[in-house]
């Protein structure tokens, strides 16, 4: 039975701290260690138990693009169905005389009233309370300004090891 990765370390670590107290009543020779083939076989499990999450990943990824891929063709069918609804409506309010309803057993034309606001001048002349404000800071210029030398302060650099799975 092929243990967990996090079992694998556990038991790894058990064997060194054994290693440990072996190199330490043998003068530092570990040459008639008994469990040596056992940590062997954890150093192998652990590369192959490895490996195989990395090819789950993998394919994990590939399932994951092909599904973004399928998401953005529905969404671009979506969006030309819409278009195209968008335009047939147009079209026919063109040519339907406001407040005339039409209607047979699959459909039903009519007309509602609705209130709209437009804003017909700049936003930034509006008061504050009526004006929406984000402020988000540019990462990219930050780190291209650290990177050159100058201090910003409340920002650091933080070099990150990442897994890579390919």
């Amino acid at each position: 039975m092929m243990l967990k990765l996090h079992e694998i370390d556990k038991e790894a670590m058990a064997l060194n701290a054994m290693i440990e107290d072996w190199l330490v009543q043998n003068d530092g020779d570990l040459t008639d260690f008994p469990l040596m083939d056992e940590l062997e076989r954890l150093a192998g499990d652990h590369e192959a138990k490895s490996l195989n999450l990395g090819a789950w990943v993998k394919n994990l990824k590939a399932e994951e693009k092909a599904l973004a891929d399928e998401v953005r063709n529905l969404q671009q069918r979506r969006q030309t169905l819409g278009n195209r609804i968008t335009g047939i409506t147009g079209y026919m309010a063109e040519f339907i005389e406001p407040g005339v309803r039409y209607k047979d057993e699959r459909v039903v034309i009519g007309w509602r009233k609705s209130t709209a606001v437009n804003v017909i001048c700049d936003p930034s002349a509006l008061p504050l309370e009526y004006q929406h404000h984000e402020i988000t800071a540019k990462k990219t210029d930050l780190k291209e300004a650290i990177a050159s030398g100058k201090a910003v302060d409340g920002v650091e650099l933080v070099e990150r090891q990442n897994l890579q799975i390919r």
